[in-house]
């Protein structure tokens, strides 16, 4: 009678973490940050970036964002993308072990047709985010900028940059 007990206690226990760990975390988060030309030129200007969305963690593949980047008045769709079948589905098991942030797409859907609109890369303590917006990048007539946060200035932006470049 105690092994029946026992089981079914830490079933109970099971189906908790999963109910609890499967709701979607709300994200609304603000950062400090700064727009790095990749080349010398001296547009270089300091931001406000906003990420809200939602972080639904999944048990067997990779965790999933749907929200809205808003880098100062540019305002980016983004969500991450779906794994497809069982191996890909392991597969971003595997590599969700081992990685230190998510990488969402921005996407534009017209009559049908899905266009990439930027890259965005957070590290998963949400402290640091970086990429770019192809709306950002006609704005400033300019296809080698970034943002970046937290940043203040472009010495801390470039910095910023190597560090996150070993965290993916």
């Amino acid at each position: 009678m105690e092994k029946k007990s026992t089981v079914s206690i830490v079933l109970i226990i099971f189906l908790i973490v999963v109910i609890v760990y499967k709701i979607p975390s709300k994200i609304d988060k603000n950062y400090k940050g700064y727009i790095l030309y990749c080349d010398d030129s001296n547009i270089n200007k300091k931001i406000t970036i906003h990420l809200k969305g939602k972080l639904s963690k999944k048990v067997l593949s990779d965790n999933y964002f749907e929200g809205q980047i808003i880098v100062n008045d540019i305002k980016m769709n983004v969500k991450s993308a779906l794994p497809g079948n069982l191996k890909m589905r392991l597969k971003g098991l595997k590599t969700k072990l081992k990685r230190r942030a998510y990488t969402v797409g921005g996407i534009d859907i017209d009559n049908g047709t899905v266009k990439t609109t930027g890259v965005v890369h957070f590290s998963r303590d949400l402290r640091k985010i970086w990429g770019y917006s192809q709306e950002m990048r006609e704005k400033y007539k300019d296809t080698d900028i970034i943002f970046v946060a937290p940043a203040e200035n472009k010495l801390e932006a470039i910095n910023k940059i190597e560090e996150l470049n070993d965290i993916k």
